[in-house]
């Protein structure tokens, strides 16, 4: 027979069990009356040919099971009556499988939850052709490293090279370029949208085809101002175009130029920034329609480096000789453009060097891969306390069994075949917790995703059932399942066939080590409690430094403060438009009913961006090594009195600090203590790369970026006297000091205010001061929030484990308590027999646990802040806890022994 007909002739057997039967039957009819035939001719009568016939056969039943074996699929038949006893037998016993289930529910799902944010941050490829052929381009070797090259840079290596199979260009300042974009000119409110400057050939070299409409071509980026086109995204389709084909070719406006959208990218493309998918992109050569003044082309300027490049490798072509060729391309380059009038300078024998592109750019990658690998360890010791905890029960539930384990030795079953059965069980188990753990997961991610959303650069990350994570799933599912299972089923195999029927076998997973009884139930506590209290203390160090961030005073009062941030520039206000603009919309703001006060900063504190100016005293020698940096921030009048920063000398900016006025500014502690000496700095002089300007106040110093940040240096100036080498400010945050309305409250007024004043002027943000700080430290409440939670539930685990295993021991122990206290003890001395053997478990858990504590605070300690890793009253706490907690799990089962009657414990022997 064939293997084809032998392959069908088994799939036949599995899927028609019915007509396979009958098969067999017609089968083995049509042998017994072929050999009766035979005995017919050889002069036996019918019964005795008969008879002789099914002699030479052999046993019916025997035949039919030795067949079924060889056309049928044995291991699956074996699968399927295992999956249905196993399901009777957790079913029976459905307390035992709620438990189980429960815990493998949150440890799987905690576990797939985490890995869909690492696969979205740290492992997952960019959804382009080969993209383990990307590389990003830096140069090395001159004044310093170089990551963002000039256009013209751009084009004469992407023009003069074979080395590589294509170059493209693009710009999207981290993934935080926003633009005002209008599906129609004169209908609905523009929205502000992330957006990316392109390069003709960024589709065609990353091998992205449209979804709808076509990609850029070269002649689109060719000439500037020349081609006003725009590609969108596939969500920006949906959400402002419900995915119309009329999309094509629509006008849009971007910060007020008309653009006709081209194409469509596909779904699955969110851009080279992992974090920040981009819902416009246009190409370079329209920089100045909505980047910097109008009119003020930089693409033909090689002294501004501001794109990034990314090249696609040959295949024939080995990277070192790639890099070698590239570099002396740049070199060549960099000196033909230093000859140039416009060049950037002397050169100093640059060299080219590449980072892997083919997960994209790596800011959200470097920003949060430690946090989550820390979570994921964190939770993979909360799905371990599950595994070892449903272990002790299984082993419990195992004791309860013996008989029919031993029934079943007896009646010859193999240890194998026992093991499979049992194995199957802790299968269904961790196959039904992981069904539950994939619900759990997705309201676990959009919690988390939702928690990352409030970072102060927005994270726009998504949660799908894509193919790692379920292939990750089910792996994890399988270990589990092995974890859980493998030991009790091998240990419950042993079992011996008279002592199993006995009523005084050992209970599985204990054997006799000279005078005292081990037991792997008890060992797999002690792991349980261990890993408890390594993620207890993790909690705890994660919750105080939270606790000491929050704790940070940020230098101003963020009470009823609502923070109101306006971007005109993004609709086409300039110079002295935006001063107009920033001075009309602060008068309207100072009509709103209600309010203390009203003032505007360029910058609004605890916000990420620094703005390194340089500062310097006449007659003062910059001293070796101190910073030569302050933060400029360019604010309104009464900005100290909203604010609520105290003045500690001198005064604050008032109105009379105009743009024609005397020029002033006021500075922190830090810059008088650097630049003075501790000397009086009112009425000194000092430069900021222009006119000098008066000191006329002092402030206490205030957290400029983040909370976490050293004190930084800040010189605050009217808004209306910047240097004159800085522009005006291009947008401006309003900060508005509620008093007793609440700040939520007044934010759709503001919104009513802005629109009557332009109703194209976009509001970049508005919220409260309290919202922005919470933002700024949205990992450390991240590990907080999340440790805490795997901590406490980590320790009901064990503490479930531990009554667990306590209630088996007073179970097993009934007789030997109903003798104890029949000859005279006291039912206190049982209580403490118990609670000592738990308190010694509990110990002995703390001990390994204090040790797998040390090993791991080493990899936490760049995440805290205001607290060692191996902090004593952080450890003291966690073991406070544990042992209390444990002491409490396991008193009632111990109280429960203490109360055993005697009589009754002698007659149950």
């Amino acid at each position: 027979m064939s293997w084809a007909s032998v392959a069908i002739a088994r799939v036949r057997a599995l899927f028609g069990r019915a007509a396979s039967e009958r098969d067999l039957e017609e089968e083995i009819r049509f042998h017994v009356d072929m050999r009766t035939q035979e005995h017919l001719r050889s002069g036996m009568s019918p019964a005795e040919a008969r008879t002789a016939a099914h002699r030479d056969f052999g046993r019916l039943d025997t035949t039919k099971e030795h067949y079924r074996d060889v056309r049928g699929v044995l291991w699956f038949e074996t699968l399927c009556r295992d999956v249905v006893h196993g399901s009777r037998s957790l079913t029976r016993d459905w307390v035992f499988s709620l438990v189980a289930i429960l815990s493998l529910m949150l440890g799987i799902g905690g576990n797939a939850a985490i890995f869909s944010l690492i696969d979205t941050v740290l492992l997952r490829n960019l959804p382009v052709r080969a993209p383990e052929q990307l590389r990003f381009l830096k140069e090395v070797g001159g004044r310093s490293p170089i990551s963002y090259f000039s256009v013209p840079w751009y084009k004469q290596i992407r023009d003069h090279t074979e080395l590589i199979d294509g170059m493209l260009a693009f710009f999207d300042a981290d993934g935080t370029l926003l633009v005002s974009a209008n599906a129609d000119r004169s209908g609905a409110q523009p929205e502000l949208v992330r957006a990316q400057l392109v390069s003709g050939n960024y589709f065609s070299v990353l091998g992205v085809r449209p979804a709808a409409g076509r990609e850029f071509s070269m002649a689109d980026d060719a000439f500037p101002d020349s081609h006003p086109v725009a590609a969108i995204s596939y969500s920006y389709w949906h959400r402002r175009f419900n995915a119309s084909p009329a999309a094509i070719g629509a006008k849009i406006l971007i910060n007020g130029s008309p653009f006709t959208v081209v194409g469509v990218t596909p779904p699955e493309f969110s851009g080279l920034t992992p974090g920040a998918p981009p819902d416009i992109s246009v190409p370079l050569m329209m920089q100045s329609r909505i980047w910097l003044d109008p009119g003020s082309s930089i693409v033909n300027d090689p002294k501004f480096g501001w794109l990034r490049l990314m090249v696609r490798l040959r295949t024939d072509l080995p990277e070192p000789k790639v890099l070698a060729g590239l570099s002396l391309i740049a070199r060549q380059i960099d000196e033909s453009l230093a000859a140039s009038p416009a060049g950037p300078g002397s050169i100093h024998a640059p060299r080219i060097e590449f980072s892997p592109g083919q997960q994209g750019l790596d800011g959200l990658r470097a920003r949060f891969s430690t946090p989550l690998l820390i979570l994921m360890l964190l939770v993979g010791l909360v799905l371990l306390i599950a595994c070892t905890n449903i272990a002790v029960l299984l082993l419990a539930r195992a004791a309860a069994r013996q008989r029919e384990i031993g029934t079943r030795l007896a009646l010859g079953a193999t240890r194998p075949r026992l093991i499979c059965q049992l194995l199957t069980e802790s299968s269904i188990l961790a196959a039904v917790g992981a069904m539950l753990g994939l619900l759990f997961a997705y309201t676990t991610s959009q919690l988390l995703l939702r928690l990352l959303a409030d970072s102060p650069i927005p994270i726009n990350l998504t949660f799908v059932f894509d193919r790692p994570f379920l292939v990750f799933t089910g792996a994890l599912t399988l270990v589990t399942a092995l974890i859980c299972g493998l030991l009790p089923a091998i240990q419950t195999s042993k079992a011996d066939i008279t002592t199993s029927l006995s009523s005084r076998a050992l209970p599985p997973g204990s054997s006799r080590i000279g005078p005292a009884r081990f037991s792997y139930g008890k060992l797999f506590v002690v792991i349980q409690l261990a890993l408890s209290l390594v993620l207890l203390v993790a909690a705890g160090l994660f919750v105080r430094s939270l606790s000491n961030v929050k704790g940070v005073a940020p230098g101003f009062d963020p009470d009823d403060l609502l923070l109101v941030t306006i971007n005109p520039s993004m609709i086409g206000y300039r110079d002295s438009q935006l001063n107009a603009t920033y001075e009309t919309v602060l008068g309207r703001m100072h009509e709103i009913h209600g309010i203390r006060s009203v003032t505007m900063t360029s910058h609004s504190l605890v916000t990420p961006g620094v703005d390194d100016s340089g500062f310097s005293v006449p007659g003062r020698m910059p001293q070796p090594g101190e910073p030569r940096g302050v933060n400029l921030d360019m604010v309104g009048s009464d900005f100290f009195e909203t604010m609520k920063i105290p003045v500690v000398l001198g005064r604050g900016l008032n109105s009379r600090d105009a743009e024609h006025s005397a020029r002033v500014a006021v500075i922190t502690k830090s810059v008088a203590n650097q630049y003075f000496n501790g000397q009086n700095p009112i009425g000194k002089l000092a430069s900021l790369g222009g006119p000098l300007i008066e000191i006329v106040g002092v402030t206490p110093d205030v957290k400029f970026n983040s909370l976490r940040d050293e004190t930084a240096q800040v010189v605050y100036l009217p808004y209306g006297q910047p240097p004159p080498w800085h522009p005006a400010p291009s947008q401006m945050t309003f900060a508005i000091r509620t008093g007793q309305h609440d700040p939520d409250l007044i934010a759709s007024t503001v919104r009513n205010l802005v629109s009557q004043y332009d109703r194209n002027l976009p509001i970049a943000s508005i919220k409260t001061a309290e919202r922005e700080i919470a933002g700024s430290i949205v990992q450390e409440r991240l590990l907080a929030w999340l440790s805490a939670a795997f901590g406490i539930l980590g320790l009901i685990l064990a503490c479930v484990g531990l009554a667990g295993t306590m209630a088996h021991a007073v179970a097993r122990r009934t007789s030997e308590i109903g003798i104890r206290l029949a000859i005279g003890a006291q039912r206190s001395q049982m209580l403490w027999m118990f609670l000592k053997e738990s308190i010694a478990l509990s110990l002995a858990g703390s001990i390994l646990g204090l040790a797998l504590a040390f090993a791991v605070s080493k990899f936490v300690t760049g995440l805290l802040f205001g607290v060692k890793p191996m902090a004593t009253s952080t450890i003291a706490s966690g073991l406070v806890v544990l042992i209390s907690v444990v002491i409490g799990a396991a008193l009632l089962p111990c109280w429960r022994a203490s109360r055993v009657e005697p009589v009754i414990a002698l007659r149950c022997e």
